[in-house]
């Protein structure tokens, strides 16, 4: 329903109120009134003849009584009037035929008792047709409600008017401003020329938008200054290298950078539905947020932020070290959170710890070396001088025989000398690339074949027989004959020395998967421990197979390891599953 229409509807419900009061109630008063005073103006006339009439009814002259009676019928006979004249009993006195009864359906009646002194003669009963009267008044009433309806609707139009003219359009204007304010639009046209209410309904309007303009500036202005802060923000957290996460107290992420997305595997939307715990590995302490507030910012100085493991989205785990800062967002508390990766630097304290545990293990390796080295050195030159010595002061008295084996001796202690200087030599120079590798295609059955005519000697001296198996027709590879036949000659050798029963010593040449050379050669020596198997190709490392007597300085092992890597190979010991201990190398072999 619109404003026209309800401010309407009061004179609409005046105009129908007045209709109805006037048909329904003063209508019939001014009938009624009409009615009285016709009744009252033909009584008046009997009431003029009343003393008459009393005295010939008293008299008992009836025929005097009709006569005035008569009278005054034929005087009202033009307007539809009849007299009937009852004595005390109800006996018709006038008139003596029977009444004529009046047709109209508007009849007045009226009674008028006749007495004297007090005593009732008889009763005048008069009747009035008023009919004409009464259309009339009727008449009259109707053009009072068409009067009085028209001056309604006049004044209802005069209403309509003055509404359309000083309220709809005033609305209208506002209800367009208010439109085009809605679409942001501030110059719309408002009435407020008129001092009435519209008008002052115009002014607060126009200062409400006048306000709202402002707030819109301000606003707009805000925004954009949001925005850059937002843009600059944002600029900022995508430029930091390391992952950056903002949590609520819920500890749940709302906001993370790149570097988050790409280090832990998530995208940013999963990112942001993730609590911090969930970043953290499932067996490593969480920080809570209360935990994170209460501890402070790590980011002044002199504080350290908290180390643990983080795990990525595919399970990888990697250690971080998380430092915090608390901020204020209106009512509530944020967390900006950096957890920067610390791999590199356990990595390089690991390196460090390594590299003194190999340091350390290299001094100890090294004082062993010496221990070994001064006996080694002390043995054959102290045999030397001894039996040289014995010789010299003996030489006039012992048999020649006995001289022999003097210089015997003082051989095999030059040459055990020798060897070890050698060995000294050769490590030093491959340690330091000046031996230069003579590249060749040989083969390596050859090899061994040879070396194995080299130590038949020792072979038969210790029992030994050693059986070639090859799992190749050629083992043909490209290397440095001579320093190839050195390793063999010196696994060679580390199997004879450390034999623990068995007869055999079992060589097999064969291609790995890997489509290299493989030589493997199984002893039956005492098998190695796990710590033996780690050192005994170093260049000072030795098992401990030479602490319980079996010799060796630990260099013919680290002498193998440097020929064999120069050759782009590798070599190792594991201990055998039937028993033994295999030592095995590998070649490239020619494309």
């Amino acid at each position: 329903m619109t404003l026209r229409t309800k401010l309407l509807i009061p004179f609409l419900v005046s105009i129908a109120l007045f209709a109805l009061t006037m048909h329904f109630y003063w209508g019939p008063i001014l009938i009624n009134l009409q009615r009285q005073q016709i009744v009252e103006h033909h009584a008046q006339q009997i009431h003029s003849l009343k003393v008459a009439l009393v005295r010939d009814l008293s008299a008992g002259d009836l025929a005097a009584v009709h006569d005035t009676l008569n009278r005054v019928v034929t005087a009202e006979s033009q307007n539809g009037y009849r007299i009937v004249l009852q004595d005390n009993s109800g006996k018709r006195l006038y008139p003596l035929d029977q009444p004529v009864e009046l047709e109209s359906a508007q009849v007045a009646s009226a009674e008028i008792i006749l007495d004297a002194g007090g005593k009732p003669l008889a009763s005048l009963i008069m009747e009035v047709d008023w009919e004409p009267e009464y259309r009339g008044m009727v008449n009259t009433i109707q053009k009072i409600e068409l009067m009085a309806t028209s001056l309604f609707v006049v004044a209802l139009l005069m209403v309509y008017a003055l509404q359309e003219w000083f309220v709809n359009r005033p609305l209208k204007s506002l209800n367009i401003a208010s439109r085009r304010l809605a679409e942001g639009d501030f110059e719309a046209d408002l009435p407020i020329s008129c001092n009435d209410e519209m008008g002052k309904l115009a002014r607060t309007f126009d200062d409400m938008r006048h306000h709202l303009q402002l707030t819109q500036d301000n606003m707009v202005h805000k925004a954009i200054e949001a925005r850059n802060n937002a843009i600059r923000f944002q600029s900022v957290l995508e430029s930091l290298p390391t992952p950056l996460v903002i949590i609520n107290e819920a500890n749940v992420i709302i906001e993370a950078n790149g570097s988050s997305s790409q280090i832990f595997g998530y995208t940013r939307p999963e990112l942001t539905e993730l609590k911090l715990e969930q970043l953290i590995a499932p067996d490593a302490p969480s920080p809570s947020f209360a935990s994170l507030v209460n501890s402070g910012s790590s980011t002044q100085p002199g504080q350290t932020g908290l180390e643990c493991s983080a795990q990525r989205k595919d399970g990888s785990r990697f250690p971080v070290q998380i430092f915090h800062t608390v901020m204020d967002v209106g009512a509530e508390k944020h967390i900006i959170i950096v957890l920067v990766d610390i791999t590199r630097t356990k990595q390089d304290e690991q390196r460090l710890i390594d590299a003194r545990l190999e340091a350390e293990r290299a001094n100890r390796a090294k004082s062993e070396f010496l221990a070994n080295m001064s006996h080694e050195l002390r043995t054959p030159m102290h045999g030397i001088l001894s039996f040289a010595g014995m010789g010299a002061n003996k030489s006039a008295s012992v048999k020649p025989e006995k001289i022999k084996a003097y210089f015997e001796h003082i051989h095999d202690s030059g040459q055990r000398l020798l060897s070890l200087l050698n060995n000294l030599l050769d490590l030093s120079s491959l340690e330091s690339r000046k031996s230069t590798i003579k590249d060749g295609q040989h083969d390596l059955i050859e090899i061994v074949n040879e070396r194995q005519r080299q130590a038949r000697k020792r072979l038969d001296e210790t029992g030994l027989e050693l059986k070639l198996v090859s799992h190749v027709a050629k083992a043909h590879a490209n290397f440095d004959r001579q320093l190839i036949a050195k390793v063999i000659d010196q696994l060679l050798d580390n199997a004879i020395q450390h034999q623990k029963g068995g007869k055999f010593i079992e060589v097999n040449i064969d291609e790995n998967p890997h489509a290299e050379l493989m030589l493997s050669m199984h002893n039956a020596a005492e098998p190695f421990s796990d710590e033996d198997l780690e050192v005994i190709f170093d260049t000072f490392g030795q098992g401990s197979q030479t602490h319980t007597g079996a010799g060796g300085t630990g260099l013919g092992l680290a002498i193998c390891r440097e020929i064999i890597t120069q050759h782009g190979g590798r070599i190792w010991a594991e201990n055998a599953e039937q028993g033994g201990v295999i030592f095995s190398f590998t070649l490239p072999r020619p494309e």
